[in-house]
């Protein structure tokens, strides 16, 4: 069942629909949104950045993080992938190879 969950991004309340079991996750979110903002606005004081250019500059960064990580974890399962194909063409022969014995 969705509820409601208060969070404060960019000094802003926002009231976001959300599972009971993710509120939790939606705060950590929110935090982590919060503290991206706040270093885009550190990273170069002299310019001003409106809260627009801002957000969309994290949200370009935390996609392409997205984008890497997901990457990776394609990367990572690639070489079990082929080991699991070996072993059950592996398998397939050994059983192969009993039906022509019996």
């Amino acid at each position: 069942m969705s509820d409601f969950v208060e969070i404060n991004i960019a000094k802003k309340n926002f009231r976001v629909a959300c599972p009971s079991a993710q509120h939790s996750l939606l705060l950590k979110a929110a935090d982590e949104l919060n503290n991206r903002l706040n270093e885009a606005y550190q990273i170069n004081p002299q310019i001003s950045l409106s809260a627009e250019r801002a957000a969309i500059m994290v949200a370009l960064n935390l996609a392409c993080e997205l984008l890497e990580l997901q990457s990776k974890s394609l990367t990572n399962i690639q070489p079990c992938l082929q080991k699991l194909q070996y072993l059950e063409s592996r398998l397939e022969q050994c059983f192969f190879e009993q039906d022509v014995l019996f």
